[in-house]
């Protein structure tokens, strides 16, 4: 019974182990991890990869770019690339936080897979199809510094478990029936009367003694004296001087008899002088001077000759306005 159970087991073993050949070789071209190196500066770094169908033929690492750049052969089909990027190499970091790299094929961009990234790595899957001779990984920077390391969470404490007491179980006693005795009867008590209190003596005050106040005379109403009703006084008329003439115009008294005014302007009346004592025509009021004739026929001449040449200066503006406008 022993002996055929070893057969069995041993045959397993084998058919397990001729399954697992078959496999590696019906599998196509078998991945292995590589590394290759590139400099930055005077640093040189590894870069750990797994190719299946491809191979590296050359990596360049351009700092003025900051790109990495893959030089591949694929013959048939279409290659994977998985490339692991230490971050103290390589790395794409912005304010703290990682970015996703950007990859090109050939100049032509293409959708990547990062399968891995912690404080120390990032690892890439890239599919490169048939073809290609170029691939370019596009980051941020080259020889970095590490990233501190983030501490790890603290455990969660497990919640305490609530009280699990059993409840005390309700008291079962059955009660006590109540005290059916009749009670005695106290005995009566006579109400006592309250003692009788006599009320205090209060003792009359006399009431304090005022001193007499002498009465107070009845108050003197002020004597107010009549009012004089102003004195008015008829205004003056103006004194007419006294006419020192008692004679009429033209005379005067003389001797207490009024005579005519020889002497006087007022005399003779209007047009006539007094000459040897007669009231005569004055001629030189009432003649008729033509010497003005003499002098105002010059200017009245004078007149109409600016006149007339006023009014041809103006005929002959009218004239050339005329004609121009014709014109």
């Amino acid at each position: 019974m022993i002996a055929r159970t070893r057969g069995r087991a041993g045959l397993l073993l084998g058919s397990v182990a001729v399954a697992m050949v078959c496999a590696m070789v019906l599998g196509g071209t078998p991945a292995f991890a590589q590394s290759v190196s590139a400099s930055v500066g005077e640093k040189s770094f590894d870069i750990r990869y797994t190719a299946t169908d491809l191979t590296i033929t050359k990596t360049t690492a351009d700092t003025e770019a900051n790109s990495l750049i893959f030089t591949v052969s694929v013959p048939d089909g279409t290659g994977t690339l998985v490339v692991m990027l230490d971050r103290a190499f390589f790395d794409s970091r912005m304010d703290g936080a990682d970015e996703e790299f950007f990859v090109l094929l050939d100049g032509d961009e293409i959708d990547i897979t990062e399968t891995e990234t912690t404080d120390q790595r990032r690892t890439l899957s890239i599919s490169v199809p048939s073809g290609t001779e170029e691939v370019e990984v596009f980051g941020r920077s080259f020889d970095n510094p590490p990233i501190p390391a983030q501490p790890d969470p603290a455990p969660e404490q497990p919640a305490t478990p609530p009280d699990t007491e059993p409840a005390t179980p309700p008291d079962t006693t059955p009660a006590t029936p109540p005290d059916t005795t009749p009670s005695t009867p106290p005995d009566a008590v006579p109400n006592p009367q309250p003692p009788t209190t006599a009320p205090p003596t209060v003792e009359p005050v006399a009431p304090p003694t005022q001193p007499e106040t002498p009465p107070t005379p009845p108050a003197t109403p002020p004597t107010t004296p009549p009012t004089t009703p102003p004195t008015t006084t008829p205004p003056t008329p103006p004194t007419t001087p006294p006419d020192d003439n008692p004679c009429g115009p033209g005379t005067i008294l003389r001797d207490g008899v009024c005579v005519l005014d020889t002497e006087g302007s007022e005399a003779c009346g209007a047009g006539t002088i007094l000459k040897d004592g007669i009231c005569v025509l004055d001629t030189r009021s009432s003649g008729v001077s033509f010497g003005k004739f003499t002098g105002f026929l010059p200017q009245l001449g004078f007149g109409f000759v600016a006149a007339f040449i006023l009014a041809g200066t103006v005929g002959l503006i009218l004239a050339i306005i005329a004609r121009a406008s014709k014109s």
